[in-house]
């Protein structure tokens, strides 16, 4: 390989901003998306509801409320 082929110095961290937004979307994601589950895990789907995670046992889902798993940035 010669070192035309090889393109370097595109490293740029992410802006707070950045980060904010990436950070916000996957708490929307977990709050309106959810997870979808597989059967046989009723003692978690019970510790879960019990934590406050709304579980929908018959769309087979547990959404994830954005109050219980976000840390103020």
């Amino acid at each position: 390989m010669s070192q035309a082929e090889f393109v370097g110095g595109q490293y740029r961290p992410l802006r707070k901003k950045q980060i904010i937004t990436i950070h916000n979307a996957a708490l929307k994601i977990l709050a309106e998306t959810g997870f979808t589950y597989e059967n046989g895990l009723e003692e978690v789907l019970d510790l879960l509801s019990a934590a406050g995670m709304m579980v929908d046992r018959e769309a087979a889902r547990i959404y994830f409320p954005k109050h219980i798993v976000s840390d103020p940035l």
